[in-house]
């Protein structure tokens, strides 16, 4: 029976806290086996004491070997400009790991101080080429307002006036520019400025003894000895290029120190994010000098895996309840794939079921009903297995294979919807499927618009009721029971509404259970809204007067949503069916011209019909179903554990 139940909601495996007291002489063994177990996510108290003793000296050295080991790649990233995927060609076992820190932190330590050198050097030719190119623009802006002038307009010592050059603060260039008898030039760049300035002779000496702060005179005049400011402009020029030349040269240099390392540089960040956390888990649990405590979170299905260790090992493990537990998944393994939707919104709460296996159902459901195409289903089994793992980063990564499986499920539903439509590349191969008539008409508007409001209903009512249930177990909520209620009444009794004013104008046919009853259903109907009203006033307030119309204009807007399923499915039959009218044409011309129409026509219309599919199925499950009865926004458990990826990406530190 429990395992009936799961095939609709599941209950999720919530975690209990779990301490883990252990003699510091089998600390290194029991975290061993804690890792292999991967059944403990491990967390670390706030309050942790950082004083160390001499029996976990090794863990310490081992921590700190470790975070300089993280430090060193941080800095090492840092200079990288953009991602680089690397594949990872050697897979390290588990005990190899802290020697390879060790000569890895060697090797880098020298590289990292190489870099740095690199850096200050290009810093020190950055800061040159901006100096001569502010000294450049003070420079043509003298020639520009005294085409005549020379080396004296940047430095002169007459008998009446002294000219000297100044750089500094713009503020501080501002206060000598108040004390000079004439501004020759003066030029801004960010925090620096350059100026040009006019002394009376009898007050310079004065003046270059007070000032003021981060002022400096400028020794250009000395540096090239020329007259011509032209000439300085021209020596100018030959020094800005070739300090880029060398900028040029060191930027080079820096990335192909970086580049011919990366794949030790990616081996670094494969045993960081496996080892950094468990040791550093164990660095700042320790608490006294002959036990260390480790306290963290485990699956309640998984807890006798951790009772296992007192069986084997002088450790006490003690288990404790938490009001707000991190969760895990507990489904049956064709649902486990479409916890990626579930996990969209978060990990469940405490006051949740699991959704998956009924968004499992929602969501291979629409996607049929929009793909509803054999050959562009089996396309999309085709790419999920061969293609897709060529556009991830690691293929074999647990999220890469439940996305597989996920694809694949809907690329059978595809296939199901396909035959009973009798659509296999539209009516190109569809016309040999033994069925009389198709038993859904992807070309028939009004069909497929009824058939999803249909749909849409049902998924709503469900959702309403689930939620009904959900305050009544779970929440204990009772004005939110009676407005969930009154929502799957007004749902019902509007429905027998509709249908009665559809027979009234000779739309249908009459159903003797709704008009026998009408007088009975409006009433029902007009107290259902009443009941809606009373709730909705009995946790808003006076403004409840007025939520319930959203509530009631929700349930028409989120059924109506669903209609996004008949136009995509009409949208992709229609493409196909012109398709096929190109392709007959081409056909009648030359054969082999019909196949190559028909291979590239349907080909560019399977790379177009899975993605609307994709996202608005999911829109269809988040949005408009599981948002109804499913809270989520918990944290999943993350139990320490081995996963040594066959590609990593390493992308820089640097912040934006």
């Amino acid at each position: 029976m429990a395992n009936i139940g799961r095939l609709i909601l599941s209950e999720p495996d919530f975690a209990v806290k779990t301490y883990i007291v252990v003699p510091n002489d089998y600390l290194e063994v029991i975290s061993i086996k804690i890792l292999e177990l991967g059944a403990l996510e491990v967390i670390t108290p706030k309050d942790k004491s950082e004083e160390y003793k001499k029996e976990i000296e090794e863990i310490i050295n081992y921590y700190n070997l470790l975070e300089n080991a993280k430090k060193l790649y941080e800095e090492l990233t840092f200079q990288l400009d953009e991602e680089i995927v690397i594949e990872i060609k050697y897979t390290p076992k588990p005990s190899e790991f802290k020697d390879l820190i060790k000569r890895l932190t060697e090797k880098f330590s020298g590289i990292a101080n190489e870099i740095k050198r690199l850096n200050d050097l290009i810093v020190h030719l950055k800061n040159e080429i901006d100096e001569l190119e502010l000294y450049k623009s003070l420079i043509k802006d003298i020639v520009g307002k005294y085409p005549e002038a020379d080396a004296s307009f940047l430095s002169y010592n007459g008998v009446e006036v002294v000219i000297e050059t100044f750089q500094g603060p713009p503020e501080s260039i501002s206060q000598l520019q108040a004390r000079a008898l004439y501004t020759i030039s003066i030029i801004s760049k960010s925090d620096k400025s350059l100026a040009s300035l006019a002394f009376p002779a009898r007050d310079f000496n004065k003046i270059a003894e007070s000032l003021p702060k981060g002022v400096e005179r400028s020794k250009i005049v000395e540096k090239y000895n020329l007259r011509s400011l032209k000439e300085f402009i021209k020596e100018m020029d030959n020094d800005v290029d070739n300090y880029k030349n060398r900028l040029t040269e060191l930027i080079t240099k820096k990335k192909t120190l970086i580049r011919d390392n990366l794949e030790d540089i990616a081996l670094l960040k494969v045993i960081l994010d496996l080892e950094y956390e468990r040791v550093k888990a164990l660095y700042e649990s320790l608490k006294s000098r002959f036990v260390t405590l480790i306290m963290g979170w485990v699956p309640e299905t998984k807890r006798g895996y951790v009772e296992n260790l007192v069986k084997n090992y002088p450790v006490q493990v003690i288990f404790e309840e938490s009001a707000n537990p991190p969760a895990e998944f507990k489904n049956l393994e064709l649902f486990k794939p479409f916890e990626l939707i579930t996990e969209m919104n978060g990990a469940p709460s405490k006051t949740d079921w699991d959704p998956t296996p009924l968004l499992t159902y929602a969501f291979g459901i629409f996607f049929g009903l929009m793909m509803s195409d054999i050959g562009y289903s089996i396309g999309l089994i085709i790419a999920s297995k061969y293609i897709l793992p060529l556009l991830v980063e690691d293929p074999k990564s647990e999220g890469v294979r439940k996305l597989q499986r996920i694809l694949y499920v809907v690329g059978f539903s595809g296939i199901a919807v396909g035959v009973l439509s009798k659509s296999f590349f539209g009516d190109l191969l569809g016309k040999f499927i033994p069925i009389p008539q198709p038993l859904i008409n992807p070309m028939n508007a009004q069909q497929l618009i009824v058939l999803s409001l249909v749909f849409g209903w049902i998924w709503i009512f469900l959702s309403h009721v689930l939620a009904f249930v959900k305050n009544v177990r779970k929440l204990r909520d009772a004005y939110g029971a009676i407005s969930e209620l009154a929502i799957i009444a007004i749902m019902l009794l509007g429905t027998f509404m509709i249908l009665h004013i559809m027979y009234t104008n000779k739309l249908i046919e009459r159903i003797d259970l709704i008009e026998n009853n009408y007088s009975t259903i409006k009433i029902s109907l007009i107290a259902s809204i009443a009941l809606l009203v009373f709730s909705k006033v009995r946790t808003s307030g006076a403004l409840g007067a007025i939520l319930w119309i959203f509530d009631v204009v929700g349930i028409l807007g989120d059924v109506f949503s669903f209609i996004r399923i008949a136009g995509i499915a009409l949208g992709t039959a229609i493409l196909a069916y012109i398709f096929n009218l190109i392709i007959g044409g081409a056909m009648a011309t030359n054969i082999a011209l019909g196949i190559l129409a028909a291979i590239g026509l349907h080909f560019f219309a399977f790379m177009l019909s899975p993605i609307s599919p994709f996202v608005h199925s999911l829109r269809l499950c988040m949005l408009e179903i599981s948002s109804k009865f499913y809270e989520g926004m918990n944290q999943r458990v993350n139990a320490l554990k081995v996963h040594i990826p066959s590609k990593i990406t390493i992308s820089s530190r640097r912040k934006a």
